[in-house]
């Protein structure tokens, strides 16, 4: 396995416990500036394309995060919500690019672009988990009674985010930036 996928792991997960554990301790802040500095090693290593990545993730984020909390869903108390009392929060919101980082090749989840299959099953179980971990954690709370039902849910929507995901990087890689001066650097190495 190759050392870049090991760290890129590790830096994915650092960032999601950064998150999700300075929210559950009332300091979303600490999130932010994990996420915020793992994001711009990200973009030293990936160049400016990946702030069109960046970009594509933080909508999509968007507009899921905001769909979760109009529809009753989920809940950021205010603690958790950082000193702009943004909803939903920045260090939510930041978890996106950090996932789509994890995209790019030599990263430790390039190898499912492609794969759409084992991209919805790692969307479905993976997103479900994951604010499954974090309203346990305290880092948010699910509204509905049926804790199970909805990260399950949330599990149905992100299978189909993950592959949507994989599937804009793959084309932003392949379409939009394959003539960037970065892209060349990378894919002459």
């Amino acid at each position: 396995m190759k050392k870049s996928v090991i760290i890129s792991a590790l830096l994915y997960y650092a960032g999601w416990l950064g998150a999700i554990l300075g929210a559950a301790q009332g300091e979303p802040l600490v999130g932010t500036l994990i996420i915020s500095a793992i994001l711009i090693f990200g973009l030293i290593q990936g160049g400016r394309p990946e702030l069109g990545f960046a970009g594509l993730a933080m909508l999509l984020g968007f507009g899921f995060e905001t769909l979760l909390l109009g529809l009753g869903w989920v809940k950021y108390p205010p603690e958790v919500q950082g000193p702009l009392g943004l909803n939903p929060p920045i260090w939510m919101l930041l978890l996106w690019p950090l996932l789509m980082r994890t995209l790019a090749d030599g990263q430790c989840l390039a190898w499912t672009k492609g794969r759409w299959g084992i991209c919805i099953l790692l969307g479905s179980i993976g997103g479900g988990l994951a604010y499954y971990g974090g309203n346990s954690l305290g880092a948010l709370e699910f509204l509905q009674e049926d804790k199970v039902m909805t990260a399950v849910g949330i599990g149905i929507g992100w299978a189909v985010l993950y592959p949507l995901l994989a599937m804009g990087r793959q084309y932003m890689e392949s379409q939009l930036f394959m003539n960037s001066p970065a892209m060349k650097e990378k894919s002459d190495d």
